[in-house]
Formats: C-alpha cells, sequence, structure tokens
C-alpha cells in the first residue's frame, strides 16, 4: 500500500482547525459551568421552590351519599321521592403538601379578602390540623362568581382548587327526624375509630344518629382520587382519575311514608314515642319520638343557636323514646304474667281470685292496692279489668323467677338489635342485684310489683311491641328492622335484601294462648279501654297500663294488635305516652285513632280529639255518679250539664 505524505501546508491547517475547535470545545465548557453555576447558587431557591411546586397533586373527588327512601320506592322508576337526598355546592380548598406555612399564610389572606372571611380564625383552623397531607376547606357552599374571581388569580393563590360538596337535605323537615338522623362533621374520636378505614378524613361528613349513622359506610360510598400536574404558577399541566368515585347505596327503609306521617300527625304536641310492626316480619312501618328536631339545622352552617337550645331543653328532643328511654312498663307486662302462670299451670281458666280493692300478706301490715273492687277475678276478667289483685296473686304463686324466665322469652331485658344505634336493653331485676345495690334481701313483696311491672322493672317501648307481636303472631317474635333493601345508586341493581329473623319462639300452647287474646280482646270491648275501643272501625285486642312512675305523673302505655279476626294485613301499635296519666284515657284513644286513620283513611287528630273528649266525658260521669252514691250530690247525672 503506498504511503500518503502530508505536505507541510495541510499540515499547518489541520493544527489551525485542532486549536480552533479546542478553544470553541472550552468555552462552551466555560459557558455551561457558569450558568449552572448560576442556577444552583445565585438562582437556586427560586428554582428549588419552582420544582418542589411543580410536582403531584392528589385530590379527593367526592362522591353522591346514598339517598333514602321509604318502602314504596320502585327501582324502575325515575319519580321516587325520597326520604333523604343531597344538594350540590361548591366548596374551596388548600392542598398544603408541597407548600410553606408563609404560603399558606399569603394565599389565606388574599382568600379571605375575595370570600370575605376572617383570616385569622381560617389560620387557627388550618394551624390546628393533625394532618397536613389532606385538604383544607376553606369555605363552602361558594357563589359562581366568587370561584370566578379565584380563578383570575389563581397564580396568586397555590394550592388552592375547588371542588363540589354534597350537602345532605332532609326535604320533609322533623319526619321521622330519630330514625333518618343527621350527619355532620366528623370528629377526632370517631376519626380514631375509623383509623384503619382510609375512607374517613379529616373533611368526612359522617352520620351522627339514626339510619344516617348505622348505615354509614353503606351510604357514603368511596371517594375518588384525582391525580394533578401543576407548576409553580398553580396552573394545571396534566389531570389523571387514579380512582373513580363509587356513589353509596340507595337505601330503602320499612317504613311506610303514609303510616309514619299519621304518627307524626297523632302524636304532635305530646311526650312519648308510637310505633306500628308488622308482627309477622319485624318490619317497622312508623316510629316515632315526641319532641323532636329538624335535622337540616345541622347542614351547611349549622345553626349553633337551635341546637343549644334543643340540647338545653328539659323534653330530650334528641333522645329516641322508642329506643333509648327506659320506663317501667306498669299492667302492659301483665300479658308476661298471664302467660307464665298458664304454662307454669299456677292458675287455670277457671280459677278465680277475690279482689276486695287490695291485696295483703298474712303475717304482713303492708296493704298493695288495686285500681277498684272488682270482686272475684279470672284470668279473662283479671286482664280485661288489669285487676292488680288477681295478678298479686298470680305472681306470688309463680315466683319472681319464673317471671323473670318469661320476661326473657319475650325479650325483655335484652335488646332487640334493631338497626338503629343507642338501642337501650331495659331492666330486669334479680335477687342479687338488690342485695349488691340496696343490701337487702329480695321480698314477697317485690315479686308482686314485679308480677304487675312495677318495681324495680324498666322497658322500652319497643320491647312492649315485641312483646305483643309475640301474641299477635302464635308466639313467634323476629328481630326489628328498619332497612328493607339497598340498590346501586350508578346500575339501581339490587345490592342486598334484608330477610326476616326470629328472635323469640314462646313456649306457649295454642289453649293457652287463645286465652290470653281472649281476655286482651274484652280489655278493647268492655275493660279498660273500652270507651275509646268503642270508636275504633276494626276489631282490636290490645293491654292497658298506667305505670306509677317515682319522678312524677304516671306514665300512660296502650299496646294492641289488629285486626283480631285475621293475620294478613295484622299490625301492632305501640302508643307510649311520658307522664301521660291513664293507659285507657290518654294512650288508648291515640292508637284507636292511629288504626282508623291506617285501615279507613280517617283523619287521626281528629279521631284522637273525639275520642279523648268522649273519655273524658265517661270518667267525669264515673266521678259523679261515685259523688252521687256518697251522697255528696242530689241531683242525678242526667240533670247534670256537662259540656267538652
Amino acid at each position: 500500500m503506498a504511503k500518503t505524505i502530508v505536505s507541510p501546508r495541510q499540515f499547518f491547517f489541520f493544527r489551525k482547525r485542532f486549536v480552533f475547535l479546542r478553544y470553541f470545545v472550552s468555552a462552551l465548557f466555560i459557558i455551561l459551568f457558569i450558568q449552572t453555576s448560576y442556577l444552583q447558587i445565585i438562582e437556586g431557591d427560586k428554582y428549588e421552590k419552582l420544582a418542589l411546586n411543580n410536582k403531584e397533586q392528589y385530590i379527593p373527588i367526592p362522591t353522591h351519599r346514598g339517598e333514602i327512601f321509604d318502602r314504596s320506592y320502585d327501582p324502575s322508576s325515575e319519580i321516587n321521592a325520597p326520604l333523604v337526598t343531597n344538594e350540590e355546592k361548591m366548596g374551596i380548598y388548600i392542598l398544603p403538601v408541597h407548600l410553606t406555612l408563609k404560603d399558606i399564610k399569603k394565599t389565606l389572606y388574599h382568600l379571605s379578602h375575595i370570600m370575605e372571611i376572617d383570616y385569622n380564625e381560617k389560620l387557627g383552623q388550618f394551624t390546628n390540623r393533625a394532618n397536613f397531607y389532606e385538604p383544607f376547606l376553606v369555605k363552602d357552599d361558594v357563589p359562581i362568581r366568587i370561584i370566578a374571581q379565584i380563578g383570575e388569580k389563581i397564580q396568586d393563590l397555590p394550592g388552592v382548587y375547588w371542588e363540589p360538596i354534597y350537602y345532605r337535605k332532609y326535604p320533609l323537615g322533623h319526619f321521622a327526624s330519630h330514625i333518618l338522623g343527621f350527619v355532620g362533621k366528623i370528629n377526632k374520636h370517631e376519626l380514631t375509630d375509623r383509623s384503619e378505614d382510609m375512607e374517613y378524613h379529616l373533611n368526612s361528613m359522617i352520620g351522627k344518629i339514626g339510619i344516617e349513622k348505622y348505615y354509614d359506610r353503606e351510604l357514603r360510598g368511596e371517594e375518588g382520587r384525582l391525580l394533578r400536574i401543576v407548576d409553580a404558577l398553580n396552573r394545571i399541566k396534566d389531570t389523571h382519575v387514579v380512582k373513580k368515585p363509587v356513589p353509596g347505596y340507595n337505601l330503602v327503609l320499612t317504613l311506610d311514608k303514609r303510616i309514619q306521617d299519621i304518627l307524626e300527625k297523632v302524636m304532635t304536641r305530646e311526650k312519648g314515642a308510637a310505633i306500628v310492626i308488622k308482627p309477622d316480619t319485624g318490619e317497622i312501618l312508623g316510629m316515632v319520638s315526641k319532641p323532636d328536631f329538624d335535622p337540616n339545622i345541622f347542614i351547611k352552617e349549622p345553626d349553633v343557636e337551635k341546637i343549644l337550645k334543643l340540647t338545653g331543653d328539659p323534653d330530650k328532643p334528641f333522645l329516641n323514646r322508642a329506643i333509648q328511654a327506659k320506663y317501667p312498663p306498669g299492667s302492659v307486662f301483665k300479658i308476661v304474667t298471664a302467660t307464665a302462670g298458664l304454662e307454669e299451670e299456677a292458675i287455670s281458666r277457671n280459677d278465680t281470685f277475690l279482689c276486695r280493692g287490695y291485696f295483703r300478706f298474712e303475717h304482713d301490715d303492708r296493704v298493695f292496692h288495686c285500681t277498684g273492687i272488682h270482686g272475684y277475678m279470672n284470668i279473662l276478667t283479671g286482664v280485661e279489668f288489669s285487676c292488680n289483685v288477681f295478678f298479686f296473686n298470680v305472681s306470688y304463686k309463680l315466683g319472681s323467677r319464673k317471671i323473670t324466665k318469661y320476661a326473657k322469652w319475650y325479650g325483655f331485658g335484652e335488646r332487640t338489635g334493631i338497626d338503629l344505634p343507642g338501642e337501650q336493653p331495659g331492666f330486669l331485676p334479680t335477687h342479687k342485684w338488690k342485695k349488691k345495690i340496696f343490701g337487702e334481701n329480695w321480698y314477697d313483696g317485690d315479686t308482686i310489683n314485679y308480677g304487675i311491672g312495677q318495681g324495680f322493672l324498666l322497658s322500652t317501648v319497643l320491647q312492649v311491641a315485641n312483646m305483643t307481636c309475640g301474641i299477635a303472631n302464635d308466639g313467634l317474635i323476629y328481630q326489628p328492622h328498619i332497612l328493607q333493601s339497598a340498590y346501586s345508586a350508578e346500575t339501581g341493581d339490587l345490592i342486598f335484601k334484608k330477610h326476616k329473623k326470629l328472635l323469640h319462639n314462646i313456649p306457649i300452647r295454642e289453649e293457652k294462648l287463645s286465652i290470653l287474646r281472649n281476655g286482651l280482646h274484652l280489655v278493647c270491648t268492655y275493660g279498660t279501654a273500652n270507651v275509646a275501643g268503642q270508636f275504633s272501625k276494626i276489631s282490636m285486642a290490645g293491654k292497658t297500663s298506667t305505670a306509677q312512675n317515682t319522678f312524677g305523673e304516671p306514665h300512660a302505655w296502650f299496646s294492641c294488635y289488629a285486626p283480631y279476626n285475621r293475620t294478613d294485613d295484622r299490625i301492632v301499635v305501640c302508643v307510649f305516652i311520658e307522664n301521660g296519666g291513664g293507659g285507657g284515657e290518654v294512650a288508648a284513644p291515640v292508637a284507636v285513632a292511629i288504626l282508623n286513620a291506617i285501615f279507613k283513611d280517617a283523619d287521626p287528630v281528629s279521631e284522637k280529639k273525639k275520642i279523648r273528649a268522649t273519655v273524658e266525658k265517661e270518667r267525669y260521669k264515673k266521678f259523679l255518679r261515685r259523688m252521687q252514691d256518697r251522697g255528696f250530690l242530689e241531683d242525678s247525672i242526667e240533670k247534670t250539664d256537662i259540656q267538652f
């Protein structure tokens, strides 16, 4: 191969190019070094801040809380009227992650002028937060015009964004407020209890009472997650839905809106509770507790003045008297004693006891009074006229332990397990308990008081209603429940349906049950509820009670079932009026008014007024007869002008 010879001229030009290239590369590196040094040293803080702000932001996507409907809900219809629904408003948030406290203060300062909010108050709320990685709600229910102003100045408001907030709305106000409940901002205790559930955070709205609380997890659904990339000027560069929000289930209750409305009207201005239940399934068709409240006062900006007034009200409007309050049941408990007496064969259909108006033990000076002088009483007439002396004798023969055994079979002394929070178990006294609390033995007097529903015994209104269900349903008591079914809010598909659950099977023979039912029917035809019963447009059976109360006036009870002669549409109605007085005079008229309204479409308010007026008139006539018999009145009752 021939050898290449480079001339001196070519070598000179080659060397000149190499030197130029060397200087060019050196100059380039010097420029890069200067620029890098400038960016890192002189402008380092600025660009570090820009880099930090130009990061990923995970923002919760709110979801709809499930709506609540009554039993008439039709999943194929688009015109279902919810008992509880949602209302969409806009909220302004700050996402504090990646921001300094100085940035937060500056942003809150600007927002306070735009939205006319208290800067110091909001800053205090922010600094008291335990978690700086979750969005901070600055203000809710923000008008569109304010959002537009914020959007114009977004570059000066790092971390700020807006999202819809779904407020709970209770269109019917006070209607079924103790059952439906209400929602409110989660507190630290509630958040701690749910620390393992990622769906709960500082901004969560959570059910506080009622169905809203008991089925909070089913109603709330699951929030979504949005990944947002923003630059240093808070401009959105990219967004991506990481998790799609899932709305909560729509819940369908066992409540019948028409029946619930009847209860709401008839119990207005009363203090107590009323329940309508289907004995063959345990479905609650209606339940009210009075006084009550409007759950809307807790929504958006809670009405603190109204809330404090209700909280301090001695009548306790937030107390669900149907399940959370315990009262002496009085004579309605005689159903338990009668069941025990018949089944234990302590008495038979024909056994009688003489009522002279009082009962006294041998070798004991104490006198236990009856409500009247009834003469010879058997099981039918004893129930019919609620004769204490008859049941004193039955209780004495049985003993307290046998009474307790049957009381437990009826469900007294334990929670029913209804799907509402805060249910109380009532109280069944024992010998051991009395010795421990009072340092005294259990006496025979305690036993006979126990047998008529007095003494230390306490029950809830729902327990008395459940007891009546057992009589109406051949000894079977099903667990009372409010939820009927749940549907997907997205597809309308049925998610689950609640089935009836047997709670108690009372071991009472059919012939014994028939005797008891006959006695309860007599109560409403000739007995302690006869005046109210005469107004009933449908056959019924029930028991009155005037329960003595050591803290004031006696409580009025009436628990019944109807129709008496058929079972296909049979319901149980239990009415309790706190400090109301006589069960036959006060509670029974309310129950009859409810039955007439349900079965015959009568106006419940006018029915109650009419029946009570007649009952009061008859009671006054009896009083005049007694006065006449004792020689205090000369004129006959027929000549006495009685106006009501």
